[in-house]
């Protein structure tokens, strides 16, 4: 079993509980897109996924992607445009004649003459060459098609909307309701931003989903490392990031906070254009495949397919070979260093010393945990050796489902010890250790005179 974890997007291309029970064989949790389809289609999506758990006998965790603060073409039908054209982007819902809707006041507010317009993750741009009232003229500089709900930015401006807007507020209610596992932040600009939805969450009576941020803008990077201490787990959106800054910038940006969230124990998610040409074609190009590669190189904790998965005509396909080729690399990834992450915890030490432990006796790790914080902890290190982190609170389980080099274990009991020793039978029954194993067992540092850790040998 690879220590990368899969996440995919659901959507009309996943929407058959065939084609979903296929993909959950190789994926380890979904994604459902807030900026599509209502509470009745995500609903729907929810109860899918759960009726697969039972089936395959697996947990996935479920990631509410909530739509923020963004600036979208209003209802067209898609439209091809070609380089020179020109094209009017008018202040509207729905499109009249060949005029572009822009539902939001804010795109006219701040466009100028001179301004590039991006959109279809900045495959199409659009120079402004002319704005009067509610309207903007444009010269198209790149050929690409115009979509309905795709954004649209304005390069080297970002709008001054509320991190949450209304609809916002309704996918977490609805994430509330049905319990989902995490909650992504789009366009975070602050740590703010991240309290701000951790509060609302809390309101509504789930303070335990974990929030992730989302990175794709310019004031995200510049106050990357405070949003990455409030977060409880970042993803790279590189489709927004090329809108924000030039394409050759993009893999610098993504190295970065791939360090940062490294640095400060924080999961990170990569997500956008993996093996985008899968849309079409059942095989991805070379490049895809290095790029893929070379993210789980890296050492991230989730490799995530949006468009692949959600839309795209071979999903099954897409992610089999995300996961042959992460797996491919970490046959050949090397340890990565552990002298640069920031550690300021007695636990976090803990966490350590227990995976050291582990690494040069060649043992696994079991943990119980009722929090899974424990678990998280020993992940942050990107241990060489299989995490095995069992738990009574299913929600735990899940989460723990997309973090590097956990497997988690749902284990029904009151107690640490017994919850050890259940999960220790469960590993033993399953073969996921046998004669001849080393296993450390722990359940992290607590409140307590005496802690807990014990190597057994498998017999």
């Amino acid at each position: 079993m690879g220590r990368t974890k899969y996440i995919a997007t659901v959507g009309p291309a996943t929407s058959s509980i065939d084609v979903l029970y296929r993909v959950a064989q190789y994926v380890d949790g979904f994604r459902i897109n807030f900026s599509h389809g209502d509470e009745k289609s995500w609903k729907n999506y929810v109860e899918l996924i759960r009726k697969l758990e039972e089936k395959l006998g697996k947990r996935f965790a479920i990631i509410g992607d909530l739509q923020g603060p963004s600036v979208r073409i209003g209802h067209m039908e898609t439209r091809h445009v070609g380089e020179g054209d020109i094209i009017i982007f008018r202040f509207r819902e729905e499109s009249q004649g060949d005029e572009i809707p822009v539902p939001r006041a804010e795109f006219f507010s701040i466009v100028r003459s001179g301004d590039v317009v991006l959109t279809n993750d900045g495959r199409l741009q659009v120079r402004i060459v002319d704005v009067g009232e509610n309207y903007a003229r444009g010269k198209v500089l790149t050929s690409g098609d115009l979509q309905k709900g795709k954004a649209l930015v304005i390069k080297g401006k970002e709008y001054g909307l509320p991190s949450i807007g209304e609809k916002d507020y309704r996918a977490l209610e609805f994430a509330a309701k049905v319990g989902l596992d995490y909650v992504a932040i789009s366009y975070v600009k602050s740590p703010e931003d991240v309290k701000k939805a951790r509060n609302i969450l809390s309101f509504l009576g789930e303070p335990d989903i974990k929030i992730i941020s989302k990175i794709e803008t310019r004031s995200a990077i510049e106050r990357l490392e405070e949003i990455i201490l409030e977060s409880d787990c970042v993803l790279i959106a590189r489709g927004d990031l090329g809108l924000h800054f030039s394409l050759e910038e993009v893999p610098s940006i993504q190295k970065l906070i791939i360090n940062s969230c490294y640095i400060y124990g924080k999961p990170v998610i990569v997500a956008t254009q993996l093996l985008e040409s899968m849309v079409d074609s059942p095989v991805p190009t070379r490049a895809e495949v290095a790029d893929v590669y070379s993210a789980a190189l890296e050492g991230v904790d989730a490799l995530l397919l949006t468009d692949e998965t959600a839309i795209g005509k071979h999903p099954v396909e897409a992610v089999k070979w995300l996961k042959r080729i992460a797996e491919k690399s970490e046959e050949e990834s090397q340890a990565l260093s552990r002298e640069r992450i920031k550690i300021t915890d007695i636990r976090d030490r803990f966490a350590l010393g227990v995976v050291e432990l582990s690494e040069n006796l060649g043992a696994k790790i079991l943990i119980y945990t009722k929090t899974g914080i424990t678990a998280f902890r020993m992940a942050r290190f990107k241990p060489r050796t299989q995490i095995f982190a069992a738990s009574s609170k299913l929600r735990i389980v899940r989460q723990l489902s997309i973090i590097y080099g956990i497997r988690p274990l749902l284990i029904e009991t009151q107690t640490y010890e017994e919850g050890l020793n259940k999960a220790l039978e469960t590993l033993k029954i399953t073969k996921s250790v046998s004669k001849g194993d080393i296993v450390v067992l722990t359940y992290g540092l607590r409140e307590a005179p005496m802690h807990y850790v014990k190597i057994i040998s498998i017999t």
